[in-house]
């Protein structure tokens, strides 16, 4: 089976291009680090692509995929679920306090924390529709989205509240959030 033709066009022009690029080394026995710096390349990089062209072949030059392409990689997904649950919660919570309980849970866990910039775009990437059949009930949602009573979608995003809900009420509960201000913040899950 040829390994080179399995490959995709665009990963079998990159594999060529890093070859050129190391061509004058492997045929004309010129140093790598001349080349290198010639290329624009770091050292080490053509010492990599070296390594995996005399281990593999040309297929070797290709660039490996991402295991963990299109997955946000500042949180597990057991985290993210929390998150979104919290963020569901009535009533909303601003995205600060809900970084500070995410942070406490992932301590109590054993995880990375995730920082304020991941948990607000989780936050602001929840739908809207959901949002609003969580934080107002399903009078306001069917005002803002619905055409036909008793939708499909509605028993879904129902569904999908339900489940998050679950899954909040069964983290473990910790003392009061850390800076509330009142009495709503107080309580978090």
């Amino acid at each position: 089976m040829n390994v080179l033709a399995s490959l995709s066009e665009s990963a079998r022009k990159i594999a060529l291009d890093r070859f050129r690029l190391l061509q004058p080394h492997l045929e004309e026995q010129r140093l790598l680090k001349a080349v290198a710096r010639d290329a624009g390349i770091g050292y080490r990089t053509a010492q990599r692509w070296k390594m995996r062209y005399r281990k593999y072949g040309l297929p070797g030059l290709a660039r490996d995929d991402r295991s963990d392409r299109g997955w946000r990689r500042g949180i597990t997904v057991e985290l993210k679920e929390i998150l979104e649950a919290l963020a569901l919660q009535k009533p909303p919570l601003p995205i600060a306090a809900l970084h500070r309980q995410i942070c406490k849970i992932a301590q109590q866990r054993g995880l990375n924390t995730p920082t304020y910039k991941v948990v607000y775009r989780i936050v602001r990437e929840l739908p809207k529709d959901l949002v609003m059949l969580a934080h107002e009930g399903t009078k306001a949602y069917a005002n803002a989205f619905e055409l036909i009573r008793g939708s499909i979608r509605t028993r879904c995003l129902t569904k999908h509240l339900d489940r998050l809900r679950a899954l909040t009420s069964s983290a473990e509960p910790t003392a009061q959030c850390p800076g509330a201000r009142s009495s709503r913040l107080s309580s978090w899950v």
